[in-house]
């Protein structure tokens, strides 16, 4: 065996690689050689080529399920939930005075319980069976960190603004405050405003 310059040995040793991988084989011999036999155990052989590349595999294996997690998967939706791939925030209307749901008498107070999954804001508003008059409920409610039973702070009271009859509510959740110009944009062309937020409807029914 042809003995390594030292240069070439004093750059093998700092961690470099401009030699070959027959020129490292060669040093690790070269070094075994200038050892005292009694103070090392010489391998049994330099790790085979198809050894090498096997253990190469391993490692990309190893590493796939990471990569597949983190890069491959891509942002998640701002409105997954984390459950059902399908589940969406959700609410309903619920009458203070009889626990009923989607139906209250006139006077009486409206709450909301509320399921944002993963929502930060929500903005609700009723309209009269039939396009009829608009009734602004809120714009903007924080629904971060409600309570196990899901209802809002705030309720409506069901005055003289609110007819007797059929009501559709409207829930808007998003994750910023909205505007009611943005609001309406949103139920008028909902295809045009995606990501902005998710309009969810409920049936209300007024009682004398």
């Amino acid at each position: 065996m042809k003995p390594l310059p030292d240069p070439q040995l004093n750059r093998l040793l700092a961690g470099r690689d401009e030699l070959t991988q027959a020129d490292k084989d060669a040093a690790l011999e070269q070094i075994f050689e200038r050892l005292p036999a009694d103070h090392v155990e010489r391998p049994a052989g330099l790790l085979a080529p198809w050894l090498r590349w096997a253990l190469v595999g391993l490692g990309l294996l190893l590493v796939a399920p990471i990569w597949y997690f983190t890069v491959a998967q891509g942002p998640v939706d701002q409105f997954t939930a984390r459950g059902p791939a399908d589940a969406k925030p959700s609410f309903a209307v619920v009458c203070a005075e009889t626990l009923a749901e989607g139906k209250c008498a006139k006077g009486g107070k409206l709450l909301f319980r509320v399921e944002p999954r993963g929502a930060r804001r929500f903005a609700a508003l009723a309209i009269a069976a039939g396009g009829g008059a608009v009734v602004w409920y809120f714009t903007d409610v924080g629904i971060e960190g409600l309570g196990a039973d899901g209802l809002l702070a705030v309720g409506v009271p069901l005055g003289p603004e609110h007819a007797a009859g059929r009501h559709e509510v409207v829930g808007v959740f998003s994750n910023q405050t909205l505007t009611k110009d943005e609001i309406r944009a949103l139920l008028e062309a909902p295809e045009k405003s995606a990501g902005q937020g998710q309009v969810v409807r409920r049936a209300l029914e007024v009682t004398p």
